[in-house]
């Protein structure tokens, strides 16, 4: 046998491009165990990224005193590694500055063991199985090793040496609060020792990450104690660092790939609501009903539902997170290569909801089809087209389309009316038919859909008034209402069944009339038209917009709806990819050029988590919200398998990087003016 936990003998070592993870004070919370259904209490711990939240690990409430002293031991030995820093550069004398470091590479070999084994316990708790989370039998492995091996002072000793000394140790529980005495029963240190060690009851004193009474202890004792220690040396001295050893490739939680922390949404869906005690009450006395509880290992097609439903704004690496944490719980084994091919063909819109599904499901996690479920919502009645399924296609059509910026969205696309053939029912059609043409002409998705149901009420009460029931088995009334736009299209009314059962695409965008046969100028506009902004006046430019002209009209130029698309390009490097005067442009923005230079570094290497840090960590300047909407659409890029640089898609970000710079630009020599 072995111990899980690596021996580590090199000085951490931190770098710019690691993200600054922040854990939050574990909290207390009422869920419903997912099996046994009854309500029991336990913990979860935020992650907060730049100022928010963005996401939790479970935490089993016995383990609660342990992770506590496994964060405060990382806090300790990291304020000790950075006071023996200060302490190595203010010292002159040579023999006292050798001492200093020899202390500083000892004191970093122990933060590194320490963030190590909180890295490989937050791996653990983030997919820890339902038998391994029984409400007060639960058993975390690396916590229980890292309690052992920290209070018998065997983080360097071997397992064999450990077994041979103190087996009795091994085979007992460490987390038992009756058992903490016996593992501290033949300790050799006074009270003030034992305080330092423990964190203290109060979180405030240590849990930002700075223990307020440390420096002035190291000055007046620690120090001297530590120094005077040298002049005998122990094991302990001897083993902790050694010259020469390397740290792990991944050591503590802020280094890519991050741990697959739940998200918010997918904490809420485990826990069911994840209420406090007090809530759970008040939940309970208000509606009488108890709560059910989640299985991600029994339903796991259900979760990722709930956070697509819940969360709109889910960007695509996010979907993967949840994805992979999925997927790492129920089938441990499973080559996420190939599921991720899957998860893309969803988020550009190729593949709709139910399909994703049920392909997940039966080929990837082996469940038979009785596991997918018929349906996976409510439809309103009132607005049948509102459903996420509907929303995932469109937002997918829009995605695919934006890898290619010199297209226009086409109203024909096949992919997208396959998708709307799967999950709509015939008679509302026509409806799609508006929907994708409001989508095509760049009105928002979701304002879209929302809009359906009141288009589809209109103009089923209208055709009721006129003796019609505006089904799909429509009358001669509605097709001659429909003559003018049908005229060439034949049955224009069946375009999902003609672009299923034919080659040809069935054009919809034609003429000025509605899928109605309305003339659009009769109450509301033609979507085109308002695409193309017009207002009905003629305004002149502003000393800003002329500012910016160039850099937009480049932008629109290549993203705007044209008739014939432009010969395909072959460029060999980005800069002879830049539109007319955009590279030369672009040197104005250090910023910007470093962009470019990542950008180059990344078609090399094609690692998206390379390419996060890499942006991150040259690119302060830049908003973090443009950081990872571009790093997600190289992901998706490289997903399709693409082999032509991306160079149109960089671009799309560069244009629009430098026409913020120019407005910005442009407001402040307004101001100077006045």
């Amino acid at each position: 046998m072995s111990f899980t936990l690596p021996r580590i003998v090199a000085e951490c070592v931190f770098n710019d491009t690691d993200t600054d993870v922040i854990f939050g004070a574990p909290e207390e919370i009422e869920v419903v165990h997912p099996r046994t259904k009854e309500k029991y209490s336990t913990c979860r711990v935020s992650v907060s990224i730049n100022n928010a939240v963005v996401g939790y690990i479970p935490l089993p409430k016995r383990y609660l005193e342990t992770w506590l002293e496994l964060s405060y031991n990382v806090v300790l030995y990291y304020q000790m590694w950075e006071l023996w820093i200060d302490e190595e550069e203010k010292t002159t004398r040579k023999s006292q500055k050798e001492k200093c470091t020899f202390l500083r590479k000892n004191t970093g070999t122990v933060v590194a063991q320490h963030t190590n084994a909180r890295l490989m316990a937050i791996e653990e708790l983030l997919t820890l199985s339902p038998d391994a989370s029984t409400p007060a039998k639960e058993s975390v492995r690396i916590l229980d090793e890292w309690r052992i091996r920290w209070c018998r002072d065997w983080l360097s000793t071997p397992y064999a040496q450990a077994a041979k000394t103190g087996a009795k140790f091994l085979n007992a529980d460490p987390i038992h609060p009756q058992n903490r005495a016996f593992f501290e029963s033949d300790w050799s240190m006074d009270d003030f020792s034992k305080s330092l060690i423990y964190p203290p009851d109060d979180l405030a004193a240590w849990f930002t990450g700075e223990i307020k009474f440390l420096q002035e202890k190291f000055n007046k004792t620690l120090k001297t104690e530590a120094l005077n220690s040298l002049k005998n040396h122990d094991a302990f001295t001897d083993t902790q660092f050694v010259p020469g050893a390397v740290l792990p490739s991944r050591w503590h939680e802020g280094q890519q790939p991050l741990p697959n922390f739940w998200l918010v949404e997918q904490w809420d869906w485990v826990a069911e609501g994840g209420f406090s005690t007090g809530q759970y009450l008040s939940y309970l006395l208000l509606t009488n009903q108890h709560l059910e509880g989640n299985s991600m290992w029994e339903r796991p097609t259900h979760l990722l539902y709930h956070v697509l439903k819940t969360n709109p704004a889910l960007t695509y690496r996010e979907f993967k997170r949840v994805l992979d944490s999925i997927m790492k719980n129920v089938r441990a084994s499973c080559d996420l290569s190939l599921v991720h091919p899957l998860a893309t063909n969803l988020w550009m819109g190729e593949t709709p909801w139910r399909k994703f599904a049920k392909d997940l499901l039966t080929i990837h996690l082996h469940q038979s089809l009785d596991a997918v479920p018929l349906t996976w919502d409510t439809i309103d009645p009132a607005n049948p087209f509102n459903t996420v399924e509907a929303r995932l296609l469109l937002q997918g059509y829009i995605r695919r389309v934006a890898l290619v910026p010199t297209e226009r969205r086409d109203v024909n696309d096949r992919s997208l009316w396959e998708g709307i053939a799967r999950i709509c029912a015939r008679k509302y059609e026509r409806g799609w038919i508006w929907i994708v043409r409001e989508v095509a002409a760049d009105k928002d998705v979701q304002r879209v859909l929302d809009m359906a149901g009141g288009w589809w009420s209109a103009r089923e009460d209208r055709f009721a008034a006129e003796g019609n029931d505006g089904n799909q088995d429509t009358s001669d009334k509605e097709k001659d209402a429909n003559g003018a736009a049908d005229k060439d299209q034949g049955e224009a009314i069946f375009v999902i069944r003609r672009l299923l059962d034919t080659e040809q695409p069935v054009d919809v965008s034609q003429g000025d009339h509605d899928m109605d046969g309305n003339d659009d100028n009769a109450g509301h506009s033609d979507p085109y038209r308002q695409a193309a902004g017009a207002d009905g006046g003629n305004k002149g430019a502003s000393e800003e917009d002329q500012v910016m002209g160039e850099v937009e009209n480049d932008s629109a130029a290549s993203n705007g709806p044209q008739t014939t698309p432009p010969p395909a390009r072959h460029d060999s490097s980005i800069e002879e990819s830049a539109p007319p005067g955009r590279w030369q442009a672009l040197q104005q923005y250090p910023d910007l050029v470093t962009f470019t230079q990542r950008f180059n570094e990344f078609l090399g290497h094609n690692d998206v988590d390379q390419l996060h840090s890499d942006l991150k960590a040259g690119l302060p300047t830049i908003h973090s919200s443009v950081v990872e909407e571009f790093v997600a659409t190289m992901d998706m890029w490289l997903q399709s398998g693409k082999t032509e640089p991306p160079y149109d898609l960089a671009w799309t970000y560069f244009n629009r990087e430098m026409a913020v710079r120019a407005r910005k630009e442009a407001v402040e020599a307004q101001d100077q003016l006045l």
